[in-house]
C-alpha cells in the first residue's frame, strides 16, 4: 500500500507461489517552487520470480495524479521487466501543498500452474512536500511614531516572487508599496497622528506575495505605532515686566507647532502666539504690575499647547515663573514745601533764624505707580523727624545749609525721595554782661553794662538791633519804674544815669537785655545802698548809720550791704544782735 512519504511504491498482484506481480514506484524527484509545482518519476516493473512463457503481445498502464501512462509488449522470460518509467510534472494546490493518487494494472492472462491470472491492478497515494507560497513579513522594530522610519522585511521563497505591502492603523490604511523585493524602508504616515493623538495604536501590515501577476499568498505582521508626547519648554530668559521674555520649545516631532499663552494675576489666558515651532517672545506689558500692587514680584504662568495640523497632541503644559515690577516703578512726589511756622520770625526777620524758626513742611504730589499706593511718609532735617505728609519742627537748633529731605514709601515697599535746601541764619540769644550799678550823686546812680545781640543780615539789610531796659525800684516800693531804650549797635557798652533817687532810700535794679525778638528772659538784680554818709546819728532814738544815710526806724544799727564788723581779726556775731544788714 501506499504511504505518504517523497517516495511511494505498491505491489500490484499476488507475490505467492512464485507467481509474476508488478510494482509501481513513485518518486518526488524535484520542485519548481516559482510555478508551485513538483516533479515525480514512476516506474511499472514486472517481475517474474519464475520463468513465463508467452510470447502473446499483453497490455499495462498506470495513472498518475489522473494523467494515463500505457504500453504493450510480450512478457515472457523470467526476472525484472521495466514496462512503464517516466517523469510527471504535478501543479500543487494554492496553498503549496499536493496529495497525489497513482494506479497501475497490468494484463498477464496466463495461467500459472492451474491458476488463471488475468489483469493485476493496485493504487496508492502520497503528499508531496509543501512548497512554500506566500512570504512571511516582519518589522525591523517592535515600535515607531508618526512620520518615524521602519523597515518591512520580507522572507520569500523564490526570487522571482515580488510584494505588495499595505497598512491598516485605526481608521487610516493604505498601500505602502508595490513590487517589493525583500525590503521596504517605510516612513509612516505622520497622519497616523490624527488617529490617536494622546494612545498609542497597533499598526498591521499586510504582504501580497506574487509571482508574475499571479497571486501566490498573504501574510501580515503588526508593530505599535507610539503617540508623541507633547512639546515642553526646554529653556526661559527674562524675568521683568515690560522686558523681553524669551522661550526655547523642545519638540519631539518638526512636524508639530504650538500655541503660547500667559496668565498673571486677573489677566488669564492672554494669547503669546500661535504657528509657533521652536522659539517664541514676548513683552509683558507694564499694565501687569498693576495686578500685584502690594509686591515687587509675581508668579506668571506660561500654558504651552501641541498641536499637529489642528490636532491637540497631549495635554497642556503649565510652566511659572517669578517676574518682577521694574526698578524703576517707584511712588513719585512732586515737590517738597518748607515755610516758616513761626509767624515773628517771618514778620521780622524774613528768613530761617537758628534758635527761633520752625519749619512748616510739607510733601506735595505723592502718588504710587501702577496700583500701589502710599503706605508712610517721612521728612527729615537736622536731626528731627516728621512722620506724616506734613508737620511742624521743633526750634531749629543748627545754622547753614539744612537740607530736607522727603521719603515716601509704597505698598510695594518701593521709595522715593526729594530734597531741597534752606538757609539757618546763625543766631543766639543776646548776651549781658559787666553790669554795674553805683550812686554817682546822692540822688542819681549809674548804670553800666556790656550789650552783645546777632547779626543777621537778609539781603544786604540787617535785621537785628540791640536793646535794653532797666527797672528800678526803692526796696520799700511794689512796682518798678521803666526806662527802655534801642542801643546804637549789636555790641554796646551801656551807661545810662538814672536821676531822681531818694538818698534816703536804697534801691534794686534790673537790667534786662533785648534785640529784635524782644527782651532776654534772662536778667540780673542789682542793689544800692542810700546815699553815703560817714555817720547818721538819730539823737531822738539813739539810732546809728555808718556809711549811710539811715532807712529803717526798728534799727539800732544800719551798714551798708557787703560791709563787714571784726573784732581784731575775728568777725562778730551778729545773728543775736539787732542790726539790719541790708541785703
Amino acid at each position: 500500500m501506499g504511504r505518504s512519504v517523497i517516495m511511494a511504491s505498491i505491489t500490484i498482484g499476488s507475490t505467492s507461489g512464485s507467481r509474476p506481480y508488478c510494482t509501481l514506484s513513485v518518486t518526488q524527484s524535484s520542485q519548481n517552487i516559482a510555478n508551485n509545482s513538483s516533479t515525480v518519476s514512476y516506474s511499472l516493473v514486472l517481475h517474474r520470480p519464475s520463468a513465463i512463457s508467452s510470447s502473446a503481445t499483453k497490455k499495462w498502464s498506470c495513472t498518475i495524479n489522473g494523467t494515463v501512462h500505457s504500453g504493450s509488449g510480450t512478457i515472457g522470460g523470467s526476472g525484472n521487466k521495466t514496462l512503464l518509467s517516466g517523469t510527471q510534472t504535478i501543479s500543487h494546490n494554492q496553498d503549496g501543498t499536493k496529495s497525489l493518487s497513482f494506479s497501475g494494472s497490468c494484463g498477464l492472462e496466463i495461467t500459472w500452474g492451474s491458476t488463471y491470472i488475468g489483469t493485476i491492478s493496485g493504487s496508492g497515494s502520497m503528499s508531496l512536500t509543501t512548497i512554500p507560497r506566500a512570504s512571511s513579513v516582519s518589522m525591523s522594530a517592535s515600535t515607531a511614531y508618526p512620520n518615524g522610519s521602519i523597515t518591512v522585511n520580507i522572507t520569500r521563497a523564490s526570487s522571482s516572487f515580488t510584494h505588495t505591502l499595505t497598512y491598516s492603523c485605526g481608521g487610516s490604511s493604505g498601500t505602502i508599496a508595490t513590487g517589493v523585493a525583500t525590503s521596504y524602508a517605510w516612513t509612516i504616515p505622520a497622519a497616523l497622528i490624527h488617529n490617536s493623538p494622546n494612545a498609542n495604536q497597533v499598526c498591521t501590515v499586510t504582504c501580497y506575495t506574487y509571482n508574475g501577476g499571479t497571486h501566490i499568498g498573504t501574510k501580515s505582521t503588526t508593530f505599535t505605532v507610539y503617540c508623541y508626547s507633547p512639546s515642553k519648554l526646554s529653556s526661559t530668559s527674562g524675568s521683568t515686566i515690560g522686558s523681553l521674555f524669551s522661550m526655547n520649545i523642545s519638540r519631539s516631532s518638526g512636524l508639530f507647532t504650538h500655541s503660547l499663552w500667559y496668565s498673571f494675576g486677573s489677566k488669564t489666558w492672554q494669547g503669546i502666539g500661535n504657528g509657533i515651532s521652536t522659539s517664541s517672545s514676548f513683552t509683558p506689558p507694564m499694565s501687569l504690575c498693576n495686578e500685584i500692587p502690594k509686591a515687587a514680584s509675581g508668579s506668571m504662568t506660561i500654558i504651552l499647547r501641541t498641536y499637529y495640523g489642528n490636532t491637540q497632541i497631549g495635554s497642556d503644559q503649565y510652566y511659572y515663573y517669578t517676574v518682577n515690577v521694574p526698578s524703576s516703578v517707584v511712588p513719585t512726589l512732586s515737590q517738597v514745601t518748607c515755610s516758616e511756622y513761626m509767624s515773628d520770625v517771618h514778620n521780622l526777620i524774613g528768613a530761617y533764624v537758628q534758635n527761633k524758626s520752625r519749619l512748616s513742611l510739607a510733601i506735595i504730589g505723592a502718588s504710587g505707580s501702577y496700583g500701589s499706593v502710599i503706605t508712610t511718609y517721612k521728612i527729615s532735617v537736622a536731626g528731627q523727624t516728621i512722620n506724616a505728609v506734613s508737620g511742624t519742627t521743633g526750634i531749629m537748633t543748627t545754622s547753614g545749609n539744612q537740607t530736607i529731605t522727603a521719603t515716601i514709601t509704597d505698598s510695594r515697599g518701593r521709595t522715593a525721595t526729594k530734597s531741597i535746601s534752606v538757609n539757618v541764619l546763625p543766631y543766639i540769644h543776646p548776651k549781658i554782661n559787666g553790669v554795674g550799678v553805683e550812686r554817682n550823686t546822692d540822688t542819681s546812680a549809674l548804670v553800666t553794662a556790656n550789650l552783645l545781640s546777632t547779626s543777621l543780615i537778609v539781603n544786604g539789610i540787617e535785621k537785628n538791633f540791640s536793646r535794653y531796659l532797666i527797672e528800678y525800684k526803692s526796696v520799700d516800693a511794689s512796682s518798678y519804674t521803666q526806662i527802655e531804650a534801642s542801643a546804637e549797635s549789636l555790641s554796646y557798652a551801656l551807661s545810662k544815669t538814672i536821676t531822681g533817687l531818694n538818698e534816703a532810700k536804697s534801691y534794686d535794679f534790673r537790667v534786662y537785655v533785648g534785640d529784635v525778638f524782644g527782651y532776654n528772659s534772662a536778667y540780673e538784680i542789682l542793689h544800692i545802698s542810700t546815699a553815703f554818709k560817714s555817720f547818721d546819728f538819730d539823737v531822738k532814738t539813739g539810732r546809728i548809720g555808718i556809711q549811710k544815710v539811715l532807712e529803717h526806724k526798728d534799727s539800732i544799727i544800719e551798714v551798708p550791704h557787703g560791709s563787714k564788723l571784726y573784732v581784731g581779726e575775728t568777725p562778730i556775731d551778729l545773728d543775736n544782735i539787732l542790726i539790719f544788714i541790708e541785703e
